[in-house]
């Protein structure tokens, strides 16, 4: 009992504070424990969303959209699916052909033809919508336009377009182009119905060279 006692009143001795003193015993320990790591660049780091508006904010606001984006979008992509399929398929079937009236020239003929076809009509496919503008954004204070147009295999890809470069196009299909560079066209629609700004029209449309109106 007495061993007991002895063995008590030294515990509590040790975690008891001393009068003026800092804290000791388990109550110092725990205090003093280590305390959870804070990654700086969590901190830092600007959510995804914050991101995506900051991007928005200093590339201008949609003024302007397409009315035949989707359409073509998927006109395209199935045109290139059938176009490999008229590559890879046709020679295929024209060599495992056991008609024994088709000499070999004629598969071959046959299967030349075939692709040949089927390869002119993407790519025309291809040169008539590349200019197509699916998307127009316009940051009025630098006077600059972020233009979404269609790649080749059916999405989109953005040219930068300042608005004093910005010319009458001499190529069919195209409205507009960068002054000095004809090889960068684009088309846009006159219809007021397509523009989200109509100051932006007015303006694009005198940079042209033609009315805003003339077509609208």
């Amino acid at each position: 009992m007495l061993r007991l006692a002895a063995r008590t009143t030294r515990t509590t001795a040790t975690a008891t504070t001393p009068r003026g003193g800092a804290a000791t015993g388990p109550t110092q320990r725990i205090a003093a424990g280590p305390r959870p790591r804070t990654d700086a660049r969590l901190l830092g780091a600007t959510p995804p969303l914050r991101r995506l508006a900051t991007a928005t904010n200093e590339t201008g606001r949609v003024v302007y959209r397409g009315g035949f984006e989707t359409p073509l979008k998927y006109l395209k992509r199935v045109s290139l699916f059938s176009c490999a399929c008229t590559v890879v398929g046709v020679p295929l079937l024209a060599y495992a052909s056991q008609n024994p009236r088709m000499k070999p020239w004629h598969k071959f003929a046959l299967a030349f033809v075939c692709v040949t076809v089927g390869v002119t009509t993407t790519a025309a496919l291809h040169v008539v919508a590349r200019p197509y503008v699916a998307r127009l954004r316009y940051d009025p204070a630098a006077r600059v336009m972020v233009v979404d147009h269609l790649n080749v295999w059916g999405g989109t890809r953005t040219s930068t377009v300042a608005m004093r470069d910005v010319r009458a196009s001499s190529r069919p299909w195209a409205t507009f182009q960068v002054a000095g560079d004809a090889s960068r066209s684009f088309f846009v629609e006159a219809d007021a119905a397509a523009y989200e700004d109509q100051d932006f029209r007015e303006e694009l449309w005198a940079a042209i060279g033609a009315r805003a109106g003339a077509k609208g």
